[in-house]
């Protein structure tokens, strides 16, 4: 015990002596005199205990320098803490911020950091329509995986991949993991490519390597918006027929994103022949539907185009050319793609979907959107007599009358329907 303890404990016992023997005398003058006597010793004794304990506390929280510390905020880190234990040091990454813990000096990675793995390349120079793989996106604290197929990660099928932080109360390195296991179990990753931390310079740039790992390149992206803005968040379903539901970051499944089957085609689109051609034109049967939901007297626009004017609004009349992709695996439709080949949400539509290459929801294909509705005519409407009428005069016109001058005088009803029947 210090001097200072020992002396305020002396003053206690000798006031409390002092008391008893004023109290066992039975003296009341006395006993008011001592007890006034021992409350301001009290408040004495108090005033030591106070100095004993601030001393005390004062030694154990010594303050640290911060004048020197860098721009925390340009680290992403809390600030530095003058009751911490590294002087012009920064604290812990803010939240959301990727890196080791406080205090230290190293730059955290941004909310949206994520590796990017390219398979089958030796670099990581990602270029839409250039005959490169998509790349394998795993972003922090998700465990993506490849669906057993090698349509996501061509080069490891079934594989997961991750990204942890190692040692992070020391270096605080980064780490990307190939696993076997579809939740990432420790037992079962593997080192894929490490980066140290980014220490801090008075020009913080965040440089990170491209690593290479077998047949992939691999690099660790401070913004994953980098990689995702060169291609549209539908072309990392990896299928035609599927369009994304949110992002990489905010996926539930352990596949890259979260994907759906696009919905039914409408009635613009002809299932079982032209289907290509029917995508981008429609065809002569199709009528608008209005608002009210009333059949219009103006033939439907292709869906392809029809998708088009709705995505980029009533004041643009200019519409991109139509590019169409009608097939993939187990799957038909019309899936209106960009210069690079792209699909994107809202632009594709099916036709049909079959196992075990496309797989549908258990309820089946979602219907028709209002916003896509045509009305189809009936063939009744278009040619009286339930058709009768329409296969007489093509029978008529078959090799009869093969010339064109001959042609021409056929009844308009036959004329119709040879160009159909020819054209189309």
């Amino acid at each position: 015990m210090s001097e200072l303890g020992i002396g305020v404990r002396g003053v206690e016992l000798q006031q409390q002596q002092q008391l008893l023997m004023c109290m066992h005398h039975s003296r009341p003058h006395c006993r008011h005199r001592s007890s006034r006597r021992l409350l301001r010793s009290s408040w004495k004794i108090f005033g030591f205990r106070a100095a004993l304990a601030f001393a005390h506390f004062g030694s154990a929280t010594a303050l640290v320098d911060c004048t020197a510390s860098p721009d925390c905020t340009l680290l992403r880190r809390r600030p530095c803490d003058v009751k911490g234990s590294i002087p012009n040091a920064c604290g812990d990454c803010l939240p959301g911020r990727w890196g080791g813990l406080g205090p230290m000096n190293t730059v955290c990675l941004g909310r949206k950091a994520c590796v990017a793995v390219h398979p089958g390349h030796s670099d990581c120079k990602h270029e839409p329509a250039a005959g490169r793989n998509t790349p394998f996106i795993f972003p922090f604290e998700r465990c993506v995986c490849d669906d057993g197929s090698g349509r996501y990660w061509p080069t490891q099928p079934g594989k997961c991949g991750q990204i942890v932080i190692k040692k992070p109360e020391g270096a605080g390195y980064y780490e990307a993991q190939i696993c076997s296991s579809r939740t990432c179990e420790p037992s079962s990753c593997n080192p894929m490519a490490e980066w140290p931390s980014i220490a801090y310079t008075a020009n913080v740039k965040l440089d990170i390597p491209c690593k290479t790992m077998g047949e992939d390149a691999v690099e660790l992206v401070d913004d994953c918006d980098n990689v995702t803005a060169r291609q549209t968040a539908s072309n990392l379903c990896r299928h035609t027929g599927f369009t994304a539901v949110g992002t990489v970051f905010d996926a539930l499944g352990s596949t890259p994103i979260d994907c759906e089957l696009a919905p039914r085609c409408p009635s613009s689109v002809l299932q079982d022949t032209r289907l290509s051609q029917t995508c981008c034109t429609g065809n002569i049967w199709a009528k608008q539907v209005l608002p009210g939901g009333q059949e219009g007297q103006q033939s439907a626009p292709g869906f392809c185009p029809m998708v088009y004017a709705k995505a980029l609004g009533p004041n643009e009349t200019s519409l991109p050319k139509c590019i169409v992709r009608t097939g993939a695996d187990g799957w038909t439709g019309c899936a209106c793609v960009n210069s690079y080949g792209q699909t994107s949400a809202g632009m594709t539509c099916t036709v049909s979907c079959e196992p075990p290459h496309c797989i549908a929801p258990s309820e089946g294909i979602r219907p028709v959107p209002a916003e896509w509705a045509t009305a189809q005519q009936d063939s009744h409407k278009l040619f009286p007599g339930g058709g009768a009428e329409l296969a007489k005069a093509v029978s008529s016109a078959q090799m009869r009358q093969p010339g064109l001058i001959r042609l021409l005088r056929l009844p308009p009803v036959a004329f119709v329907a040879f160009c159909m029947l020819t054209f189309l």
